[in-house]
């Protein structure tokens, strides 16, 4: 079915008020920000009310709308970078500095020159983020949203499998724990982080994922899957879902997870991760697209790329992991946050429990 977008021209309207009279001070916010300059707190304050105007178009309702509004504020006061998953609740998106995949994501921690980092995800996210800016605070609004899917391996079957294939190389996906990613030889996301030979599917030493196949297209690459590791919410897309979009909208494009089904990945016209999903949809010529993904990113595609029609398939394909994250622990988490640096870090476990109370 078509993606709706939600829209309440009355709350919108206050909404976008306040937001104006909360950012015309820019003198005052750039006092505030300790180590920014004019004109990047001036962008800084343009990009937050910016946030502030599409939230006003959900329909949230009067007491969510003053929540994301307080984080919206308060995340550009503490200069806090607030990175949410593609698969996020969509006022999650909204709100957040940067919505993409776990690769979009990596990308845009590194490259943060925020004070902070708040991310809305499972738990391999924050744990990876974390190791990647290990001079930032990473504050994680959610550490019981886990990924069942990034544990189907651990350390002790790594060290079976080495023994087992001597002549494989190890490639850790960015969904397994970081233990994983330390035990391995490679680290992908996607098809396109695979360096030669294996990126075009032939020759070099057999391949081995762990914890599956999920990098970018696995039926053109040279290697294997761990037994068992399968993502059960993409794998409820089933082959009959993608032929019947396939017959009812000949000239739409069939884009598949590539955690769904072999069967579903061979019927598709593009196999992706979710940010390689993202990526080649936007830079696709206008068109229907059939995306059988996780549906916070076909809302996304939806809202990013309005020239476009994107559908989900018959059956929907959703995850209540990256679902429990919300307003309010994200309110309580950046409060927290804001307590602890007044404490010190050595008491941030006890400010967040301070916030929650």
């Amino acid at each position: 079915m078509p993606v709706k977008t939600e829209h309440n021209p009355d709350s919108g309207a206050d909404f976008a008020a306040r937001a104006d009279a909360g950012f015309a001070a820019d003198a005052s916010l750039a006092a505030d920000a300790a180590g920014r300059d004019a004109p990047e707190n001036r962008l800084l304050a343009r990009e937050a009310r910016g946030r502030l105007i599409k939230l006003s178009r959900l329909e949230l309702g009067p007491r969510r709308l003053a929540q994301a509004e307080t984080i919206v504020r308060l995340a550009a006061e503490l200069e806090v970078d607030v990175l949410a998953h593609f698969y996020q609740r969509r006022e999650v998106r909204t709100l957040a500095s940067y919505c993409g995949g776990s690769a979009g994501l990596y990308k845009a921690a590194k490259e943060s020159r925020a004070s902070a980092l708040l991310l809305c995800g499972v738990d391999f996210l924050g744990e990876r983020v974390a190791r990647i800016r290990p001079d930032l605070p990473v504050v994680i609004p959610r550490r019981d949203a886990g990924c069942p899917f990034s544990k189907l391996v651990g350390p002790g079957e790594v060290a079976g499998l080495r023994l087992a294939h001597p002549g494989k190389i190890l490639a850790a996906d960015l969904k397994a724990s970081g233990d994983i990613l330390d035990l391995c030889d490679l680290a992908v996301g996607s098809a396109r982080d695979l360096p030669a030979p294996w990126a075009g599917g032939s020759g070099g030493a057999p391949l081995l994922v762990l914890p599956a196949l999920s990098a970018g297209d696995p039926d053109r690459l040279a290697h294997g899957q761990f037994p068992g590791a399968v993502c059960h919410v993409h794998r409820l897309v089933r082959l009959e879902d993608v032929l019947a979009a396939r017959a009812g909208r000949p000239g739409a494009k069939i884009v598949v997870n590539s955690l769904c089904a072999p069967e579903v990945r061979k019927a598709a016209d593009f196999v992706g991760d979710s940010q390689s999903i993202f990526d080649w949809c936007s830079a696709a010529p206008p068109g229907e697209f059939v995306v059988a993904c996780e549906s916070g990113l076909v809302e996304t595609l939806q809202e990013r790329c309005p020239q476009s029609r994107f559908l989900e398939t018959e059956t929907e394909v959703f995850c209540p992991n990256m679902k429990l994250t919300n307003l309010k622990d994200i309110l309580a988490a950046l409060e927290a946050h804001a307590l602890g640096a007044r404490k010190g870090p050595g008491q941030i476990d006890r400010a967040r429990a301070e916030a929650r109370s």
